[in-house]
């Protein structure tokens, strides 16, 4: 990582817990994942382009998680007829 430079945030109380909550499922901290939401925003603001593929399948990695993904698929395109 490049060096880095400290910065005060102010969150709204929602947030902080929301990011506490996070920071805890995850076992990353709030840093990283104020970092990890800059570069998203980041990307998503000059477009992602192919070398972005392997940063745009980890954003998704646990969607839908515990859900069986044949059976996801099925029902989705049983709405197509």
């Amino acid at each position: 990582m490049a060096k880095s430079v400290r910065t005060l945030i102010a969150f709204e109380a929602t947030q902080k817990a929301w990011l506490d909550r996070r920071s805890r499922s995850t076992g990353r901290s709030i840093a990283h994942l104020v970092r990890d939401a800059v570069d998203l925003a980041r990307r998503a603001e000059k477009g992602a382009g192919p070398s972005d593929w392997a940063g745009a399948l980890a954003s998704v990695k646990g969607v839908r998680k515990g859900e069986d993904g044949l059976l996801a698929q099925q029902r989705l395109r049983e709405e197509w007829s």
